[in-house]
């Protein structure tokens, strides 16, 4: 199975979902969230540089799988947008 370029999409596509789960949100009445995380920001950084150039697939050596969720981790808890629904529901 190929490696897919996960950064595909330009800009404005990446603009789209932020401006459907607002109008969504407004629609529903509701505050909704829009986290996004990006893998390849981490290819600096050596301990994580390997995981850009893992296959889209879903067969994955338990080691590559570790690492995944530790950035998964690492990059949900530089995100503004995650710590914030953190911070609400933490409040309920």
């Amino acid at each position: 199975m190929g490696t897919v370029l996960v950064d595909r999409y330009t800009a404005e596509k990446k603009l789209r979902p932020r401006a459907a789960l607002e109008t969504a949100a407004h629609d529903l009445q509701a505050e909704l969230y829009y986290i996004e995380i990006e893998i390849g920001a981490l290819c600096t950084d050596p301990e994580f540089a390997a995981l850009v150039e893992l296959p889209t697939s879903f067969d994955l050596r338990p080691e590559e799988m570790r690492v995944l969720r530790c950035v998964s981790r690492h990059l949900l808890a530089q995100s503004s947008e995650y710590q914030r629904l953190i911070t609400v529901f933490g409040e309920r």
